[in-house]
């Protein structure tokens, strides 16, 4: 069956063997799409491939008519990437950030520990 049938089989009937088809057939070139465009970050290869996938997944209606399958999925993992590399990036940028606001020493006299217990709310389980 054509990349097309097979999109369609699974818009139409949800087909699980349909959309695993399509997942051997591309798993190969998705993974090291997202290896070659991740550089240092390629521990995150296989949650990019499994993102296109779930996209692959969600837009097929849509994609049943694309006449190449190879160059979405090629483009969608580019951007995957692109998206998962910014959010490791901002991730690092705000610890860094919370590490270098954390206050060096806790509260130590009881003249502090005053001012800070109104800010601090308890919990009490009702």
């Amino acid at each position: 069956m054509s990349d097309q049938e097979l999109i369609r089989d699974f818009v139409r009937t949800r087909s699980e063997q349909a959309f695993a088809e399509l997942v051997r057939r591309y798993v190969g070139l998705v993974y090291s799409t997202a290896v070659r465009c991740l550089k240092d970050h390629s521990s995150e290869a296989g949650d990019v491939t499994q993102q296109v996938f779930l996209d692959l997944a969600a837009k097929a209606s849509t994609l049943q008519h694309h006449p190449k399958l190879t160059g979405w999925l090629h483009t969608s993992t580019r951007f995957a990437a692109s998206r998962t590399v910014r959010g490791e990036v901002r991730r690092r940028h705000y610890e860094t950030e919370a590490v270098m606001k954390a206050p060096d020493q806790s509260p130590q006299s009881n003249e502090e520990w005053t001012q800070i217990k109104p800010l601090i709310a308890f919990h009490d389980g009702s």
